[in-house]
């Protein structure tokens, strides 16, 4: 804000690994997130993590962080750690022309996930896992411009009567 003076320390590091297995196309990805932030203006909310929103489009740059099983924004803090373990692999390369797909359909792709977390500005408590599935349209609009589409079920890992439903674009 205009004539504002805070003092904010953040960082935050992201490591990720995608390894290509045997099986053409077949993939397992890892990615492992930490951050930390303090200073005068910290809120309780800094990292935020928890599923993503249902008909969401995704936002990169922001401090929600994907923990897919979960609320969207419930698990959050000044400190955080995350890591997801996922499997990729192709159901479907469309070539050429198929009469009940549209023409700029290049690949339906499935996926299998788990996810762990936690977030908390006053002490660790433990972390949450998620797990689930992903059913993924992969396009490219006018041939030239990426559009994927996932279709999710992800389940809390501690209670599978917990379970969420999302669609994502981006």
């Amino acid at each position: 804000a205009l004539g504002a003076s805070i003092n904010v320390q953040s960082i935050t590091a992201e490591y990720k690994n995608f390894h290509e297995l045997p099986r053409r196309h077949h993939v397992l990805a890892l990615r492992l997130v930490a951050g930390y932030e303090r200073g005068d203006a910290l809120t309780e909310r800094h990292f935020q993590l928890g599923g993503f929103i249902p008909y969401s489009l995704s936002l990169e740059g922001s401090r929600f962080l994907p923990l897919r099983g979960f609320t969207p924004g419930t698990i959050f803090g000044n400190k955080m750690l995350l890591a997801s373990l996922e499997y990729s692999f192709p159901i479907w390369y469309v070539e050429g022309d198929a009469p009940f797909v549209p023409n700029f359909t290049k690949w339906f792709h499935g996926a299998f996930f788990a996810d762990a977390g936690e977030a908390w500005t006053q002490s660790f408590n433990s972390m949450k896992v998620g797990v689930g599935g992903e059913f993924r349209w992969l396009s490219a609009v006018f041939h030239q411009v990426p559009l994927d589409a996932h279709f999710g079920i992800a389940f809390d890992a501690s209670d599978f009567n917990k379970y969420f439903y999302y669609t994502r674009l981006g």
